[in-house]
């Protein structure tokens, strides 16, 4: 290590642009002594409204929040308009009141190019989805790093980034030009996302189309980010499992639990009487990554068994229109048919092969609800506790850990009272703690 000043108190230093880690995290440039975690503001961007901004928020509330940047904000005018248009209905939601609009700023380029671009022929469905997903994240980035510059939000003794992957690159870049805490949060499982679904559909032939060969550069922008960054963040171990296969280095993860912030609406299940068929709810997209053929088929192996799929159809029509007479197919549902769905459900299911973490795990347990997940998803579900833990592609069983609870109401009531304690313990708060921690926790 170079030159540079080194301070008696504990503290982290850059010194000649390595972080240098005593005890107390400080960051800045060569030989300047720098303030502390708690003195240390944020700017987030994100496309979308994921989790409802909920590290926006939560830094917020912490008076850490200098600057949020998104694609779209819906501002008092467009949400009046948004009343009163079916068409921009959707648009009027992307706003939340916990974040002050003086505090956002939005580029909407991203809804742009997604609109005005044309898919070349030449690629295979799921690269030019990838491109796609590429260029507006190039455009979101780029925009917020000029803006980042031009606010002066660069100074890493008061500053440090939080984005998200595919739209932080040129930013997280700007943050490492000047000494700042960068932080990229791997959304899902990037590339083994894709080989999943592409297996799949080799698997179960005629489900959908394959998705084809991906885009190489759509991963090599992810794994600059992944360089870029001081810190990544992902939501399961299955995530960083296939990012360290990717080549991030496993000492740069921190494995954080996404939030969950819905009202704890439901009540214990209590189903005595045996006549009474058990509902099993599927909700989420209905495609072959998310396991739907193993759901069918446990469905065939339970007729007495009501299963309820809600969700949008990302496969075949024709493979779901044959399915048993026990199996409801709703296709898309808005956010209060999805509540009510939940609110009349016994169990859920969520037989995915791959989920960066699958919010609909702790959405069903906060209506009571027990979960039968895999290990391929965010690690919400305490096997044999609130709910069970089966093998990825195993209809089989599926339907034993269904059957389990249908032979035993008793263990439902039990399964459902712990899922509404878990539902309450993944609050803003902890994201906010857990990344405090996981920034202080940032090797030299």
């Amino acid at each position: 290590m170079g030159a540079g000043s080194l301070f008696i108190e504990p503290h982290i230093v850059v010194v000649d642009g390595c972080l240098a880690r005593y005890s107390v995290l400080t960051v800045g440039h060569v030989g300047r002594r720098v303030m502390r975690w708690d003195e240390l503001t944020w700017a987030v961007a994100q496309l979308g409204a994921r989790e409802h901004y909920a590290v926006a928020r939560g830094l917020h509330a912490d008076s850490r929040l200098a600057r949020m940047y998104t694609d779209f904000w819906a501002y008092p005018s467009c949400r009046f308009l948004a009343r009163r248009s079916g068409r921009l209905s959707r648009m009027g939601t992307r706003w939340h009141p916990d974040l002050p609009g003086d505090r956002v700023s939005s580029f909407p380029l991203h809804m742009l190019y997604k609109i005005v671009s044309k898919p070349s022929v030449q690629k295979s469905p799921v690269a030019r989805l990838q491109a796609a997903w590429y260029r507006s994240g190039q455009l979101f980035a780029s925009s917020v790093a000029r803006d980042l510059r031009r606010r002066g939000l660069t100074r890493p003794e008061r500053c440090g980034f939080f984005g998200y992957s595919i739209g932080s690159l040129e930013a997280l870049e700007l943050a490492a030009e000047f000494g700042m805490l960068g932080v990229v949060d791997q959304m899902d499982a990037g590339r083994a996302h894709f080989v999943e679904t592409a297996r799949e559909a080799e698997l179960w032939p005629g489900w959908a189309q394959h998705p084809g060969p991906s885009s190489e550069e759509y991963f090599d922008r992810i794994r600059r980010e992944w360089s870029a960054a001081s810190l990544v963040v992902v939501n399961s171990q299955w995530s960083k499992q296939a990012a360290v296969r990717e080549g991030c280095a496993e000492s740069k993860i921190a494995v954080i639990p996404l939030a969950y912030e819905g009202e704890t609406v439901g009540a214990p299940r209590v189903v005595d009487n045996r006549d009474r068929g058990l509902h099993v709810l599927w909700l989420g997209r209905v495609d072959l990554g998310k396991g739907i053929p193993y759901l069918i088929e446990a469905a065939r192996m339970l007729p007495h068994v009501r299963f309820t799929v809600a969700g949008g159809i990302a496969v075949n029509p024709a493979r779901i229109a044959t399915v048993a007479s026990n199996v409801t197919i709703l296709g898309h549902v808005n956010r209060e048919s999805a509540k009510r769905l939940y609110s009349t459900a016994d169990v859920f299911v969520l037989p995915t092969l791959s989920d960066g973490f699958a919010i609909t795990q702790l959405e069903a347990m906060a209506h009571g609800l027990p979960v039968i997940a895999t290990n391929r998803c965010g690690e919400v579900v305490t096997d044999s506790q609130d709910g069970f833990i089966v093998p990825v592609r195993d209809a089989v069983a599926l339907a034993g850990a269904i059957s389990r609870i249908d032979d035993d109401r008793g263990l439902l009531s039990a399964m459902s009272e712990r899922a509404l304690r878990t539902a309450q313990r993944f609050t803003v708060q902890r994201y906010v703690r857990e990344l405090e921690s996981a920034v202080r926790a940032v090797p030299a």
